[in-house]
């Protein structure tokens, strides 16, 4: 039992002695570590020098905007359906029908509330998602239209590659 006691106490010393004397790492800042103005500039620019207009987040956000919209739906129809059974089920049947029976049927109503809560609940995140989506895809088209702005020599001209089964070629596009 004293041994014990001994143990304990050395190791609680030990503990409390090595904590107290050790002081958190100073920060440094250096020129390597620090922002300069150009580029937190340039980290804040989502659309990359006009290049991108938030197109393709905005058909991400409309994707899922509707897939959690159909999940919604979804469970409110389960809902529905599931209020069906339970009314056509409590019935007065004097041989109730296979779908009502739990032996041989399984329980439908118990069955169409998990599939509405499993619907509602993955439509939660995804409705979510999209919002975020959407909210990236304004923020990137209104990078590139002040980086228009302050550069119009530059976006009015641009130039793009193109097939064809016979060719190809390159689009010259001048914008006045």
């Amino acid at each position: 039992m004293m041994r014990r006691l001994a143990v304990a106490l050395i190791t609680s010393a030990l503990f409390t002695g090595a904590c107290a004397h050790k002081r958190p790492a100073l920060v440094v800042i250096t020129s390597a570590n620090s922002p300069t103005p150009k580029a937190a500039k340039a980290d804040k620019d989502l659309s990359h020098g006009g290049t991108e207009n938030g197109v393709i987040e905005f058909a991400l956000a409309g994707v899922t905007a509707s897939l959690a919209a159909s999940l919604l739906v979804l469970g409110g129809f389960q809902i529905r359906r599931g209020q069906e059974y339970q009314e056509y089920c409590s019935m007065a049947w004097t041989i109730p029908p296979p779908e009502c029976q739990t032996l041989t049927g399984g329980n439908t109503v118990r069955a169409a509330k998990i599939s509405a809560g499993l619907s509602f609940t993955l439509a939660v995140p995804i409705g979510i998602a999209s919002a975020f989506l959407l909210r990236r895809g304004l923020r990137i088209r209104r990078d590139a239209l002040a980086w228009r702005q302050q550069n119009p020599a530059l976006s009015n001209l641009s130039l793009a590659p193109w097939t064809k089964r016979k060719g190809g070629g390159l689009a010259l596009q001048l914008r006045f």
